[in-house]
Protein backbone atom coordinates (compact mmCIF):
# COMPACT_ATOMS: atom_id res chain seq x y z
CA UNK A 1 0.00 0.00 0.00
CA UNK A 2 2.59 2.25 0.95
CA UNK A 3 4.20 2.01 -2.82
CA UNK A 4 0.81 2.97 -4.35
CA UNK A 5 0.37 -0.18 -6.23
CA UNK A 6 -2.86 -1.42 -6.66
CA UNK A 7 -3.84 -4.24 -4.13
CA UNK A 8 -6.48 -7.16 -4.40
CA UNK A 9 -7.52 -9.65 -1.67
CA UNK A 10 -9.47 -12.28 -0.44
CA UNK A 11 -11.05 -12.12 2.84
CA UNK A 12 -8.81 -12.08 5.33
CA UNK A 13 -8.71 -10.28 8.48
CA UNK A 14 -5.64 -8.63 8.74
CA UNK A 15 -6.87 -7.27 4.99
CA UNK A 16 -10.80 -6.93 4.87
CA UNK A 17 -10.86 -5.44 7.89
CA UNK A 18 -9.15 -2.36 8.35
CA UNK A 19 -8.96 -1.89 4.32
CA UNK A 20 -11.85 -3.36 3.01
CA UNK A 21 -13.24 0.06 2.00
CA UNK A 22 -10.38 0.65 -0.44
CA UNK A 23 -9.21 -2.69 -1.16
CA UNK A 24 -11.57 -5.46 -3.94
CA UNK A 25 -11.84 -8.19 -1.18
CA UNK A 26 -12.41 -11.26 -3.54
CA UNK A 27 -12.78 -14.96 -2.37
CA UNK A 28 -13.52 -16.64 -5.61
CA UNK A 29 -11.22 -17.08 -8.25
CA UNK A 30 -12.91 -15.75 -11.00
CA UNK A 31 -14.12 -12.51 -9.48
CA UNK A 32 -10.36 -12.15 -8.33
CA UNK A 33 -8.99 -12.51 -11.35
CA UNK A 34 -11.62 -9.77 -12.56
CA UNK A 35 -10.60 -7.63 -10.30
CA UNK A 36 -7.06 -7.80 -10.93
CA UNK A 37 -7.72 -7.05 -14.26
CA UNK A 38 -9.64 -3.84 -13.46
CA UNK A 39 -6.46 -2.90 -11.37
CA UNK A 40 -4.58 -3.55 -14.26
CA UNK A 41 -6.33 -1.04 -16.62
CA UNK A 42 -7.51 1.07 -14.07
CA UNK A 43 -8.14 4.98 -15.41
CA UNK A 44 -6.10 7.93 -14.19
CA UNK A 45 -9.00 9.20 -12.08
CA UNK A 46 -9.32 6.34 -10.22
CA UNK A 47 -5.71 5.68 -9.75
CA UNK A 48 -5.55 9.51 -8.03
CA UNK A 49 -8.61 8.86 -5.89
CA UNK A 50 -7.16 5.49 -4.63
CA UNK A 51 -3.73 6.38 -3.88
CA UNK A 52 -5.77 9.68 -1.82
CA UNK A 53 -7.55 7.32 -0.06
CA UNK A 54 -4.25 4.52 0.66
CA UNK A 55 -2.70 7.61 1.72
CA UNK A 56 -5.21 8.60 4.28
CA UNK A 57 -5.42 4.95 5.72
CA UNK A 58 -1.48 4.79 6.16
CA UNK A 59 -1.51 8.36 7.83
CA UNK A 60 -3.86 7.30 10.58
CA UNK A 61 -2.38 4.13 10.88
CA UNK A 62 1.61 5.32 11.49
CA UNK A 63 4.04 3.57 13.15
CA UNK A 64 4.39 6.43 15.38
CA UNK A 65 0.72 7.13 15.95
CA UNK A 66 0.65 3.68 16.99
CA UNK A 67 3.52 3.94 19.57
CA UNK A 68 1.79 6.54 20.96
CA UNK A 69 -1.57 4.77 21.30
CA UNK A 70 0.32 2.17 23.02
CA UNK A 71 2.23 4.34 25.48
CA UNK A 72 -1.12 6.02 26.29
CA UNK A 73 -2.60 2.69 26.63
CA UNK A 74 0.38 1.21 29.36
CA UNK A 75 0.53 5.18 31.40
CA UNK A 76 -3.06 5.00 31.72
CA UNK A 77 -2.96 1.80 33.98
CA UNK A 78 -3.93 -0.46 31.61
CA UNK A 79 -0.85 -2.80 31.74
CA UNK A 80 0.52 -3.39 35.23
CA UNK A 81 2.88 -5.92 36.22
CA UNK A 82 1.75 -9.12 37.44
CA UNK A 83 -2.03 -8.08 36.06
Amino acid sequence: MAAGKPIVSTSITDVSVPYGRIVPIEDEPQRFAAACQEAIVESTTHRVQRIAKMNAVLASASMEKILIQSEQFSFNGHCRKGA
